[in-house]
């Protein structure tokens, strides 16, 4: 089965492998200090990839592959210290 798009003719396996390469583009590649990572998001239906959005205490976003190691990592710990700061607080 082929596609016409843009004026050309794609396969099927083709558009996805293009789709595929473009979102990864948009990850952050670099791996961001936990200190300096003060919230977490994932995004919603309104982005067309699922991703990871680390929000930096300087206001930055970045948005991270959900699949990375590194990433996991950094979530679980910025759980944990927030389920400790509440804690401290309540």
């Amino acid at each position: 089965m082929y596609i016409k798009f843009k004026g050309k003719l794609f396969d099927i396996l083709t558009l996805v492998l293009i789709h595929i390469e473009f979102f990864q583009l948009l990850f952050y590649k670099k791996k961001i200090p936990l200190n300096l990572v003060v919230s977490f998001y994932q995004t919603g239906s309104n982005c067309p990839i699922s991703a990871i959005v680390f929000r930096t205490a300087a206001g930055r976003e970045f948005c991270l592959d959900p699949d990375s190691s590194w990433v996991k990592k950094h979530i679980a710990k910025v759980n944990t210290a927030s389920k400790a700061v509440f804690c401290i607080f309540k």
